[in-house]
C-alpha cells in the first residue's frame, strides 16, 4: 500500500501548477455559474433563501449538466496513465498491479477533488442568499413547481 500511495503522490506533483488543470478549474467555475443561473433567478424573483448545498444538487438535475461536467472531467483525465521518465523505474520497483492501483486511486482522488470544487463554486455563487442547515428551502419547492410545468 505504501508503494501505491507513493505512485499517487508522484502523480499529484505539480497538479495545481499544470496549465490544463487551471484551465479546467476555470471552465468548471464558468459551468457552475451557468448551471446555477436558474436557481439564482428564482431566489431573486421570489426573495427566498436557499440551503447552502442545494445549488450543487440542483445543478445536476439535468442530463446536459451531467454531460458537460463529465466532459470536463474526461478532459482532465486526457493524459492518463501518466507516462513520465519515472514510470519505468516505478514499474521495476513495484508490480504492475500496484502501479495500476495507484493510477486508479489517483483518478478517484481527482474525481473527489473535482466534485468538491464544484460544490465550493456553486456554494460561493449562491452564498448571498443561503443558509447552513439540514432543511430544504422554499426555493427548492418553487423551483420544483417551475420545472415540472
Amino acid at each position: 500500500m505504501k508503494q501505491t500511495l507513493g505512485i499517487v503522490r508522484y502523480n499529484f506533483f505539480g497538479f495545481f501548477r499544470n496549465p490544463k488543470v487551471i484551465f479546467i478549474l476555470f471552465l468548471e467555475f464558468v459551468l457552475s455559474f451557468l448551471l446555477t443561473g436558474r436557481i439564482m433567478v428564482v431566489m431573486d424573483n421570489y426573495n427566498t433563501p436557499v440551503q447552502a448545498i442545494e445549488p450543487f444538487l440542483w445543478t445536476f438535475g439535468d442530463r446536459t449538466a451531467v454531460l458537460l461536467s463529465s466532459m470536463l472531467l474526461l478532459l482532465l483525465f486526457s493524459d492518463l496513465p501518466k507516462m513520465t521518465p519515472v514510470t519505468p523505474y516505478q514499474l521495476i520497483r513495484t508490480t504492475k498491479k500496484k502501479w495500476l492501483l495507484g493510477q486508479f486511486v489517483y483518478i478517484t482522488f481527482v474525481t473527489i477533488l473535482y466534485t468538491c470544487f464544484m460544490l465550493l463554486f456553486t456554494s460561493v455563487l449562491c452564498m448571498k442568499d443561503s443558509y447552513p442547515g439540514n432543511l430544504w428551502s422554499d426555493t427548492a419547492a418553487l423551483l420544483r413547481q417551475y420545472r415540472f410545468k
